[in-house]
């Protein structure tokens, strides 16, 4: 019973750290996307304001402000200017990330496998 809440738990902190945040790509010819045309709603990105780092889910825009969920698990709103935002990065599901963990969770299971049967 405690080892498969353990392995539950480990399950989740690796499926977890797939995710990275990245800056958006700007292709060659195209123009660079305004914050507001970066920030879309129900998504979750870090951003850079006045020298802090947050963590939101950004919600909605009102005008030239952005109303963001600032703590994830607690519904803690702030809103922020698009003129104060220096940074932005997304959060996207990294596929080499995901498929090196894949593989090593696939050894260990192997090698459990192999030290209970010998």
């Amino acid at each position: 019973m405690k080892i498969s809440v353990f392995l539950l738990i480990l399950c989740t902190f690796i499926l977890n750290s797939c995710y990275v945040y990245r800056p958006e790509e700007i292709k060659k010819g195209e123009k660079p996307l305004t914050i507001q045309e970066q920030l879309k709603p129900n998504n979750i990105y870090k951003i850079d304001v006045n020298n802090k780092t947050y963590l939101i889910k950004a919600l909605k825009w009102d005008k030239d402000s952005l109303s963001a969920q600032i703590n994830l698990k607690k519904d803690i709103r702030k809103n922020f200017a698009a003129n104060q935002i220096t940074n932005v990065r997304e959060r996207k599901f990294s596929d080499s990330r995901s498929n090196f963990l894949t593989v090593i969770s696939y050894i260990a299971v192997g090698v459990g496998v192999y030290l209970l049967v010998k």
